[in-house]
């Protein structure tokens, strides 16, 4: 199953994922967004043995909580926790724009219904 690509081009990656509306069904409006957003919490840190350069992201396991779907998990159990090297959790940040743009969106409605109310003292 293809499902994006990876190409090299003007020497930049360009990543692609498949969202031709031919290959989706049962396709809705979602409502998730900025309630979702607000309860990530994103972390500056280092990775262990690379500690010259301080990261911003996000902690796998604490995103799961609260969006799945953009989580790969690595292994939950002891003994292949101990390897998490080989099968780290990991995040397809890609897949948070969706509930970025709903956020949005969502917020440019308060905006909009503050103006409107703020017009109205005036």
């Amino acid at each position: 199953l293809n499902v994006g690509s990876v190409r090299y081009i003007n020497g930049g990656m360009q990543y692609g994922t498949n969202s031709d509306r031919r290959l989706k069904e049962n396709i809705k409006a979602s409502k998730l967004g900025l309630e979702e957003i607000l309860q990530l919490k994103p972390k500056e840190f280092n990775f262990k043995n690379h500690s010259d350069h301080t990261h911003l992201g996000l902690i796998a396991q604490e995103a799961y909580k609260v969006i799945p779907n953009v989580v790969s998990k690595g292994p939950d159990n002891t003994v292949s926790a101990q390897n998490h090297r080989a099968n780290p959790w990991s995040i397809d940040y890609s897949k948070i724009v969706p509930y970025l743009v709903n956020a949005v969106k969502q917020q440019q409605k308060q905006i909009e219904k503050l103006e409107k109310e703020i017009k109205k003292l005036k």
